[in-house]
């Protein structure tokens, strides 16, 4: 099974902090994982999660970005039972 890692997560983390919904964190993280983990194989193209939540006393529509690192070469298809999907925190988003 690939595992998956944020590369970035300080950036994640501030740009929640921002917003004060340092509380979502690890739910956005968590889903990240799982959905690349659903792809079933290397990711080569953007996470999109899509969440509701808290801010500044109403309830908004956010979306967090994540790109693969573009610095890792994907594994060989004989690596596959230990291959490690890199992930870059890009950007956090009010879209409604």
């Amino acid at each position: 099974m690939k595992s998956v890692v944020l590369n970035n997560p300080d950036r994640m983390l501030n740009a929640l902090r921002e917003l004060d919904l340092i509380e979502v964190a690890e739910h956005v993280v968590e889903q990240m994982r799982e959905d690349v983990l659903a792809w079933g194989e290397y990711v080569y193209e953007q996470v999109r999660l899509t969440f509701r939540a808290k801010v500044n006393g109403a309830f908004e529509t956010m979306q967090a970005v994540f790109f693969p690192s573009e610095s890792l070469d994907p594994p060989e298809d004989a690596e596959a039972e230990q291959r490690v999907q890199h992930m870059e925190f890009q950007s956090l988003e009010t879209i409604g």
